[in-house]
């Protein structure tokens, strides 16, 4: 939140991964770290020269470690819950336009999808944290065809 009785000069920073979740209420977001990821080929030509280069299943995964907070135990444990496998998550109010449903530039739009499963951890001296992983294709077709069943 910016406060406007500071007034600052210089490079600007983003300092903060705080937005909310769909899939979690309540929730603390501690870190998130995001991937650029793509499959590639080389192509060569008949001497075994590479001249030609090919990406394609653009997409970014952001691991989002979180902690289990609410404003009640109860509500703690109720988030404190695996999602099913390929759930859909829509994340909204980050302050990088591509974390959040509406992608950027027509692309990156869509949900995340919770693809390679998390971790939860708890302990006695400290609220319990979570970790999950979160993917999105760069095409907008490609993202919304990860969350339906071909007939």
């Amino acid at each position: 939140m910016a406060d406007n009785r500071i007034i600052q000069r210089g490079k600007a920073r983003v300092l903060t991964a705080s937005g909310t979740y769909d899939a979690w209420a309540q929730v603390a977001t501690q870190s998130l770290r995001a991937k650029h990821n793509w499959d590639g080929s080389n192509i060569k030509d008949s001497a075994g020269f590479e001249f030609a280069w090919d990406a394609r299943n653009t997409h970014v995964i952001i691991t989002v470690s979180l902690k289990l907070t609410g404003a009640s135990k109860a509500a703690a444990i109720a988030n404190g819950a695996f999602l099913e496998e390929l759930d859909e998550v829509v994340l909204a109010d980050f302050d990088l336009p591509w974390l959040n449903s509406t992608g950027v530039g027509g692309y990156y739009t869509g949900s995340w999808c919770y693809h390679e499963g998390g971790t939860i951890d708890l302990s006695n001296d400290q609220p319990g944290g979570m970790e999950v992983s979160l993917r999105k294709f760069k095409d907008p077709t490609q993202n919304a065809a990860q969350f339906t069943t071909p007939s």
